[in-house]
């Protein structure tokens, strides 16, 4: 067995983070947070990073109330992420600017993020790393990091981007041979989490929870994995059993420390390879520019989630066909699908019409409303056992799980 250490140092970003639904600001990174949800860890927690004056006081900050160690390297610029939705993706802001000297740290145990400023490479004797760009992921060789023993922590766009590869298994397996490393870990969203090792790739279960705050959350999985497999030497998959657990607290109750009472009886889902993607039917107005717009976003990332999608406006159109065969080709688009993802915003009647006659079949309804908190208008919807939600990543979340617990 590996043998356990009593410290480890988080290596990553301080950024500001802003997201419009759900209304959220603050000022963390995917370094600052993994080190927060590191605090009451027993061990002794180290945060290295970049910082111009205004961060570092949010950092000092964190690290006071958490009894975090800081380290901090000055800089001149300030990076915010914004994001409209916690599935839309963070938007940076200024454009990166890479600093020019490379700095190394030094530690028996370390979890590395990849960084906007790219000026750390880490000597460790154990290293989880997380290289933190869905678009263009570095490998670990290409930062100059090294260890003993290495984890890599990916999601599902990072591992086939990376790995060239779009089946998940091919690809953990093609980038753990590759980067020679122990274990690779690719986070999954809704479907849990693929642990690969020499021995096997197996699936850790991901944790329903009510809300689905998603910004940040690769980031709490990677700090609690480093934890257990890292720092206290557990195998790898009882420690992503571990981090994904952790995740849905954060995902359900987005505060440290984690509240993990929250999520002690949280369904635990396994993922099961499926012969085709669950199917959702996109409900929602198309008259105007705006919610045309959000039609065409909505459908994109309900596709990037792993759904294939039925959306009305995209797949039977507007001013062709007769009222009456329009109607029926939604229909029967409703019959074949496994859930019904609804845009309740304007409360259009044809959106209302569809979900009433989704649940007359006894299909799953996922409804997201934006415009306000559910109110008096939505009775029937709660009585008829529809989901309600307010942002989009809880709506996403549970829509998928819906479609996928379905008999269909």
């Amino acid at each position: 067995m590996p043998r356990s250490h009593s410290s480890l140092v988080v290596i990553g970003g301080t950024y500001g983070e802003t997201c419009a639904f759900p209304r959220y600001e603050d000022v963390y990174g995917s370094g600052l947070r993994a080190a927060c949800a590191l605090a009451d860890s027993g061990l002794a927690i180290t945060y290295e990073t970049v910082a111009n004056a205004e961060f570092v006081r949010h950092a000092q900050l964190k690290a006071a109330t958490h009894g975090i160690s800081l380290r901090v390297t000055p800089s001149e610029q300030t990076y915010r992420f914004w994001y409209l939705h916690t599935l839309s993706g963070g938007k940076l802001s200024p454009p990166p600017q890479p600093l020019s000297t490379k700095q190394i740290v030094e530690a028996e145990c370390a979890l590395q993020f990849g960084m906007v400023e790219e000026c750390f490479s880490v000597k460790a004797e154990c290293l989880i790393y997380d290289p933190q760009s869905p678009a263009d992921p570095r490998s670990l060789r290409s930062i100059g990091s090294s260890a003993k023993r290495t984890a890599i922590v990916l999601n599902y766009r990072e591992a086939t981007t990376l790995a060239q590869e779009k089946n998940i298994v091919t690809a953990a397996q093609k980038i753990r041979a590759g980067e020679k490393v122990e274990v690779v870990i690719v986070k999954d969203g809704p479907r849990g989490a693929l642990v690969c090792t020499e021995a096997e790739a197996k699936w850790a279960p991901v944790f329903e929870t009510s809300l689905c705050f998603l910004v940040g959350s690769g980031d709490v999985f990677s700090a609690i994995f480093a934890r257990e497999w890292g720092a206290k030497g557990i195998n790898p998959f009882d420690a992503a059993v571990t981090a994904s657990r952790s995740t849905a607290a954060w995902c359900n109750s987005p505060i440290f420390p984690l509240q993990m009472d929250a999520v002690a009886g949280a369904r635990e889902r396994i993922f099961v390879e499926r012969p085709k993607p669950p199917r959702a039917y996109l409900a929602g107005p198309f008259f105007t520019a705006p919610q045309l717009w959000w039609v065409g976003h909505a459908r994109r990332v309900l596709e990037d989630l792993g759904f294939s999608v039925f959306s009305p406006y995209h797949d039977v159109g507007i001013g062709v066909l007769r009222s009456s065969e329009i109607a029926k080709q939604d229909l029967d688009a409703l019959e074949e699908s496994d859930v019904v993802f609804a845009l309740l915003d304007s409360l259009d009647p044809g959106t209302i019409f569809e979900i009433g006659y989704a649940r007359s079949k006894n299909i799953p309804v996922v409804c997201l409303r934006t415009e306000g908190p559910v109110g008096l208008h939505e009775t029937m919807l709660e009585g008829t056992g529809c989901e309600l939600f307010d942002d989009f990543g809880s709506a996403a979340y549970h829509a998928y799980w819906a479609a996928t617990s379905s008999a269909k």
